[in-house]
């Protein structure tokens, strides 16, 4: 799996440095259509801000593509794995617990397993994609787009408290089920 992970790692590298291309290309063209330049070079700019585009489109479709079916094959690994060491259990172990519970742990471990792997490349791309827009918007704004920063940094305790209501609700509803 490591070299698949490493593959779509480095797709996701290029989408997020593409992404911060894409505002550069639009200011091109604004600038464009403020100045006289010749005709030709506004279509030059409109084609490049297209082409971004979907190169970025085909890029974030080849990403998630990848990164589902490396979830895929772990949860299946992982599912094969639970369900062999399952058949191997004393017959003392299994009246702990009945085959439906076993089955509905081995789902929603595997399920958990597979969305932390299409995650994970959050943990690296969204730090760089601030860091990068961060800079790009101070040659636009200056040092007002920090602006933009504290909200988010002041967001945090927010997001952090309502994820953690939200769990607590669900783990009420579980025991509902």
């Amino acid at each position: 799996f490591g070299l698949a992970f490493l593959s779509s790692s480095f797709i996701q590298l290029l989408t997020v440095l593409l992404t911060q291309i894409s505002p550069q290309a639009l200011n091109y063209l604004i600038g464009f259509i403020s100045s006289g330049e010749e005709l030709w070079k506004g279509y030059v700019y409109m084609l490049y801000l297209v082409g971004i585009n979907l190169i970025l489109t085909i890029l974030n479709s080849q990403y998630f593509l990848e990164q589902m079916l490396i979830g895929l094959r772990i949860r299946a690994a992982i599912t094969s794995a639970l369900f062999r060491k399952s058949l191997r259990l004393s017959s003392k172990s299994r009246k702990e617990r009945s085959v439906g519970e076993t089955v509905n742990l081995m789902q929603i471990d595997s399920q958990r397993l597979m969305d932390v792997i299409q995650n994970l490349n959050l943990l690296w791309s969204s730090p760089v994609t601030i860091i990068l827009s961060i800079v790009s918007l101070w040659g636009f704004l200056g040092p007002s787009c920090l602006a933009g920063l504290l909200v988010m940094v002041l967001l945090i305790p927010t997001n952090a408290v309502l994820g953690s209501r939200m769990k607590k609700f669900q783990r009420q509803n579980m025991t509902f089920k």
